[in-house]
């Protein structure tokens, strides 16, 4: 029987087999083993030896989901036939393959194997009869002897292409065509290898167990795992088409959990599919106008805290709940303090009590007397690496000295920094000190002129505050400066 007439009945066995049993997808993963028996036939393309027909077995491994390295092993066992004479004598050929295959999935019931590796063909025979002289000890041309056991083996290239057909989530139909190159020919085996080709067919089927491979449907909800975009869903829960579990508000919990199945579609909802309450006032935050009511208040149908007095302060925080209607009041919910001086700032925040009508004052009721709060003292300079100041700065410091004392009239709590700058040339620490020495020498001099020492006092800042770019010799002009400003 030739090689293609034993693949076309082996083709349909398994054809029929197929037929009649449902495909079912499979999912081998990193670890999955691969053990298959089956039949092989074999065509070693030798003149006088028909293909034969023989059991074959299959190890392999998965190394990744797509790529696996296996092993397979067959014996064919034969006849030699020399048609002239019509003698016979038994052989075998045996392939081992090693070969590494990537399992490449057509559908998810079917998968493309093609495989590439090394094949050992060995060869084992008996030495027939002399076909022109029975009698005559060995074959003719050699020195085998009539009878023996002889062997012959090479290694050589090995293809494979085949599919695979699952049957349940570890059973499989397997199919495939094998194409060997052979180097070995009469010289090596004489007699058998009578007009050899230079490779062998075979075709292999069987049924493959798959072992550790990953459960197609594992939290049987009917959805497989490939389309199953919610894997773990409990037993019993009703899905939709990607698996998950039904939301029929869409509020992102499903049913089977949600305690408020018809929320509003868009607003927040807990674990438990109710709309949020973050300040546990009774009044979902959708609904709340007031969110942040602090626990256990009383609250309106708006979520609002209740306002007895209608001051604007609610009751929970209101100290002086029967504050006359109209009366302005502070967070406490009291009466404001009166403004004797009228400089808006209240008596009980007022430093500077007695504020002359019209000035303008800070938040502590001061006069200001730094306008901006900061006066950088433009002309006011020293001797070079030195806290002496030049003759050129001390009608500018007069002039401000005069400026504050002009502020000071009626005030009491006014208190001034002189602070000094330097760019960041030369390290900071002498920055540091050269500058704390010329804050130091412009208060002097001030004070000398009448200002109050107990009102004024200096710091030095060195390079830590620059009001422009170092990098430049104008940035760092500007940098070298001294200020004076008020202090809150």
């Amino acid at each position: 029987m030739t090689l293609s007439v034993r693949l076309r009945s082996a083709g349909s066995l398994v054809a029929l087999a197929i037929s009649a049993a449902p495909l079912v997808a499979q999912q081998p993963q990193a670890g999955t083993v691969e053990v298959n028996a089956g039949v092989r036939v074999s065509d070693v393309g030798i003149r006088n030896f028909s293909s034969v027909t023989s059991p074959t077995g299959l190890l392999g491994v998965f190394l990744t989901p797509r790529i696996s390295i296996e092993g397979e092993i067959s014996s064919a066992n034969g006849r030699l036939s020399d048609a002239q004479r019509g003698q016979r004598t038994l052989s075998s050929y045996t392939p081992i393959h090693l070969r590494g295959v990537y399992n490449w999935p057509v559908t998810d019931n079917v998968t493309l194997l093609l495989g590439v590796g090394a094949v050992r063909n060995e060869h084992r025979w008996t030495v027939p009869q002399n076909p022109t002289n029975p009698t005559s000890p060995v074959f003719p041309g050699t020195t085998l002897q009539v009878g023996s056991r002889q062997s012959a083996s090479e290694f050589s290239w090995a293809t494979m292409v085949g599919a695979r057909l699952g049957l349940t989530d570890n059973v499989a139909f397997r199919a495939a065509v094998t194409v060997d190159g052979s180097g070995l020919d009469e010289s090596d085996i004489p007699y058998l290898l009578v007009d050899k080709r230079n490779y062998n067919i075979g075709g292999q089927f069987g049924v493959s167990y798959l072992f550790n491979t990953k459960p197609r449907d594992a939290d049987g909800d009917g959805v497989r795992d490939p389309a199953d975009k919610c894997p773990n869903t409990p037993a019993g829960v009703k899905v939709n088409a990607d698996g998950c579990p039904i939301d029929t508000d869409m509020d992102g919990v499903a049913d089977y959990l949600d305690k408020c199945a018809n929320t509003p579609r868009g607003v927040s909802v807990d674990a438990s599919g109710c709309p949020v309450d973050s300040d546990r006032d009774g009044v979902a935050d959708y609904l709340d106008k007031c969110p942040n009511t602090p626990a256990g208040t009383r609250v309106n149908a708006e979520g609002c805290p209740l306002d007895s007095d209608g001051d604007g302060v609610t009751d929970d925080r209101d100290r002086c709940p029967n504050t006359p209607r109209g009366d302005a009041v502070d967070a406490n919910g009291c009466s404001l303090p009166k403004d004797a001086d009228n400089d808006g700032v209240t008596d009980d925040k007022d430093r500077c009590p007695n504020t002359p009508a019209g000035s303008k004052v800070d938040a502590n009721g001061c006069t200001v007397v730094i306008e901006g709060g900061r006066l950088v003292l433009q002309g006011v300079n020293f001797a070079t690496g030195s806290s002496r100041l030049t003759p050129g700065s001390l009608p500018t410091l007069k002039r401000v000295a005069d400026q504050i004392k002009t502020a000071l009239q009626g005030q009491s709590n006014i208190r001034l920094e002189i602070g000094g700058h330097t760019d960041n040339t030369g390290r900071a620490a002498t920055n540091t000190r050269l500058s704390a020495a010329r804050a130091n020498s412009v208060r002097a001099y001030l004070v000398k002129l009448g200002i109050p020492a107990d009102i004024i006092t200096a710091k030095g800042y060195g390079s830590s505050e620059p009001t422009a770019d170092n990098s430049s010799r104008q940035g760092r002009a500007l940098n070298r400066r001294v200020e004076i400003k008020q202090l809150p």
